[in-house]
């Protein structure tokens, strides 16, 4: 039996709150957010029956499933872990960067491995970060062969925000393979790095 015009405009409406809610609840602060992962695969679920998975709330749903599976599994796999869950879930909708962060384990901390790329295409990068006071010269980074860029450095355990600067000026990117970001003092963003302690 089909729904009558009411029941099916009920349904709509319906569905239209569960996603405006959960929009609500993506939009949050991952580092933040009191998110439990059990809610997030609900969430991935809700998107795709009701046909409403985007690009945008993969990549806020991949935040939140980052800080949580980093602190279960450290942040390697739980970088990695998160990548796959939103690209198994989403399909094709999203297309990821092969770009990824590295953070291995060594006595102290972590060396960590940042790879950036832009579509500006520019011919200096330089990493900043909360970790050294964002000292803007101290950290250049190497051009590679497809035209992105790598460095490696060595940070301690904690919370760690960071940016790229662009050719040498006044030009800031956040980390876009970076799901996870927050609110800077100058009404931008930073990109986020979680290394727990082991």
């Amino acid at each position: 039996m089909f729904a009558t015009e009411g029941e099916g405009y009920e349904q709509h409406k319906k569905v239209e709150a569960e996603l405006a809610a959960l929009d609500l609840a993506l939009a949050a602060d991952p580092l933040t957010a009191p998110v439990t992962p059990a809610l997030l695969w609900g969430a991935a679920q809700r998107l795709i029956l009701a046909n409403a998975w985007t690009p945008e709330r993969a990549r806020r749903l991949r935040g939140h499933l980052e800080v949580h599976l980093g602190q279960a599994i450290g942040p390697e796999l739980g970088y990695l872990a998160a990548r796959h869950a939103t690209r198994v879930l989403g399909g094709k909708i999203r297309a990821e960067s092969e770009n990824r962060r590295r953070a291995l384990p060594i006595e102290g901390g972590y060396r960590v491995t940042f790879v950036f790329s832009s579509p500006r295409k520019p011919r200096t990068v330089h990493l900043c970060g909360s970790w050294d006071d964002w000292k803007e010269d101290t950290t250049p980074m190497t051009r590679r062969r497809d035209g992105s860029f790598e460095v490696t450095i060595e940070l301690a355990p904690g919370r760690h925000e960071y940016k790229l600067r662009l050719d040498g000026g006044r030009l800031w990117e956040i980390d876009a393979d970076n799901a996870l970001e927050t609110a800077d003092t100058r009404g931008g963003k930073n990109s986020v790095i979680l290394l727990p302690t082991r």
